[in-house]
């Protein structure tokens, strides 16, 4: 830790180093190695196309529209309590609530679950 003053203010700056959060060597991935990982993303991407061939401007979970995200992202009864003490407690808006859900989708998509 570190002080600056800066107009009188006095400033306590803690340090951050990746080193101390980062994994310790490169080789022990807990996700797999890089073929598994672009072996997931290619399924991935895959299921994503199947999904949405029949929509004319959307090929990927990222350019879902509103009524895409009401059909293909459901949520449970859990996970919608979640989001929506999330929403309130965060005080996040409606187009962030898109967002989580395309997230939500692309990382089932990566799980290969068809559920949120």
């Amino acid at each position: 830790m570190r002080s600056k003053s800066v107009a009188g203010v006095q400033k306590h700056i803690t340090t951050f180093s990746i080193a101390k959060v980062g994994p310790r060597n490169r080789g022990s991935s807990p996700v797999g190695s890089e073929v598994a990982i672009r072996e997931r993303i290619a399924s991935a991407r895959e299921r994503q196309q199947q999904r949405f061939s029949r929509a004319a401007k959307t090929n990927c979970c990222a350019r879902m529209a509103t009524r895409h995200l009401k059909q293909h992202c459901k949520l449970g009864g859990d996970s919608c309590e979640l989001i929506c003490v999330a929403m309130i407690e965060l005080n996040l808006s409606a187009s962030a609530y898109d967002r989580i859900l395309k997230v939500s989708g692309i990382i089932a998509d990566l799980e290969s679950k068809t559920d949120i």
